[in-house]
């Protein structure tokens, strides 16, 4: 779990200076003053994800299976609500908020995918 989780702050430093970069000179025009939240928030579900898949996918490779399907379904429905929520109560800056949410996605689901192969190897 310490290794994860230097992993991943050392993930959230470099969106937040990619993102700090970026989103000062190149999509200035595409900023959102919720992107830092939505970044703790990825950092924060992602730990608890992750637990989830230690404390529960431990036993056998059937537990492991099943608990992570539950948690990427999980994980899907949350990130899913948050979007929903987003477009239901704040209207603007849609293009941009989903596409921070959708490249925040591939690379959480990245930097897990690689931390459970490392933990749980065939």
């Amino acid at each position: 779990m310490k290794k994860y989780l230097i992993r991943l702050t050392g993930i959230n430093l470099i969106v937040i200076g990619l993102g700090a970069v970026l989103f000062g000179t190149v999509f200035k025009a595409y900023y959102n003053p919720i992107f830092p939240y939505i970044l703790v928030f990825f950092f924060l579900f992602s730990l608890f994800t992750h637990y989830l898949h230690l404390k529960y996918g431990q036993n056998s490779f059937q537990s492991f299976s099943r608990t992570h399907m539950i948690v990427t379904l999980m994980r899907l429905f949350v990130y899913s609500t948050v979007v929903i929520l987003y477009l239901v109560l704040n209207g603007e800056g849609v293009a941009g908020f989903v596409i921070f949410i959708g490249v925040l996605y591939i690379l959480y689901a990245i930097l897990e995918s690689t931390a459970l192969t490392r933990k749980f190897p065939r």
